[in-house]
């Protein structure tokens, strides 16, 4: 069985001014061949910190559009990567993760803990939920414990929209079963969003990133123990997969010794129906796996560079590539 061909996008942590900062690339895993294909450079960003507002994040497509999100909007290309349009909102910011469901883009919009919908068909922002904790539920937060944070709906295009502030700091969405799936760094739970309620599915590590139920549990990118990882939905370990051989010494520090960057990085998910899972790590690469087997049937590697880390990743939808 065939691996198949997947887009990754990358943030380059570090970058200044008018350098690349943000990557995209198509890689195929069968044959280990890969293409960058967008450059992303836009100086008017926010250059303060590691990562911050640099880079190519989230992936989705919607009919013959390849959707990527950068930090306060969303690029649209032709499957040739012509950029065709931008999609743009002043309640997007620090984009993450991005999904599409019939004709609607759904976008994590972490600097206002918030999920914003796009609606191709009327071509306009048309519902957004805004997730927050209590008081109560910051003061449980700051002990260790996972308390589920409010969800109100709102109007992304009235007047009544909320403040910015990321403390959750939401980095996934997708849809299932007729729910909106969230999850973030600080969460340290999926949730579940319908009809305008947010309920828990179940727990997952702080600082994740792509959680996804799956097979009545939780698969995710476990960052902070450089792996994927699966688990029942109380937490309890189900199996690992291992990103490719890591070296701890290779990390980045700054003057304040705080950490920039490091090999092993886990971020960018996707998990198929049969088992094949897909990662991503730092320096960007791309791994295969089948459930069951800790060890990667194979590895892409796109840069060498620590500071070059994968973001998003999807598989690619529209056909054969060539390298």
């Amino acid at each position: 069985m065939t691996l198949g061909t997947y887009l990754a996008t990358a943030v380059v942590r570090q970058s200044r001014k008018h350098e690349t900062h943000g990557n995209a690339y198509l890689v195929d895993l069968d044959t280990g061949q890969h293409r960058r294909v967008i450059e992303w450079d836009d100086p008017d960003i926010d250059w303060v910190g590691r990562g911050r507002e640099r880079g190519l994040r989230g992936i989705a497509f919607y009919q013959d559009k390849v959707l990527i999100a950068a930090h306060n909007r969303v690029l649209v290309y032709t499957p040739d990567f012509a950029l065709i349009d931008e999609i743009q909102s002043p309640l997007l910011g620090n984009l993450h993760e991005i999904a599409v469901e019939g004709s609607r883009l759904y976008l994590t919009s972490t600097s206002f803990n918030s999920i914003i919908v796009y609606d191709f068909e009327f071509g306009r922002f048309t519902e957004g939920f805004w997730l927050r904790y209590s008081r109560l539920g910051r003061r449980m937060r700051k002990m260790g414990l996972r308390p589920t944070p409010r969800v109100s709906r709102f109007d992304p295009e009235g007047d009544d929209l909320p403040p910015p502030g990321g403390h959750l700091h939401i980095n996934s969405v997708y849809r299932d079963a007729g729910r909106t799936l969230v999850s973030g760094t600080r969460m340290g739970r999926l949730m579940a969003i319908e009809n305008g309620q947010g309920s828990a599915v179940g727990k997952i590590p702080f600082l994740t990133h792509n959680a996804k139920h799956y097979r009545g549990g939780i698969i995710c990118n476990d960052t902070s123990q450089h792996r994927i990882a699966r688990f029942d939905l109380g937490l309890k370990p189900v199996e690992v997969f291992d990103t490719p051989a890591v070296d701890m010494s290779n990390v980045v520090v700054d003057k304040t010794n705080k950490v920039i960057a490091v090999e092993g990085f886990a971020r960018g998910l996707v998990v198929e129906e049969d088992g094949l899972v897909v990662g991503g790590a730092s320096p960007s690469s791309g791994s295969a796996y089948r459930l069951g087997d800790p060890s990667p049937i194979t590895t892409v590697h796109l840069s060498d560079d620590v500071m070059n880390s994968v973001h998003g990743l999807a598989r690619w939808p529209y056909g054969q590539v060539s390298f």
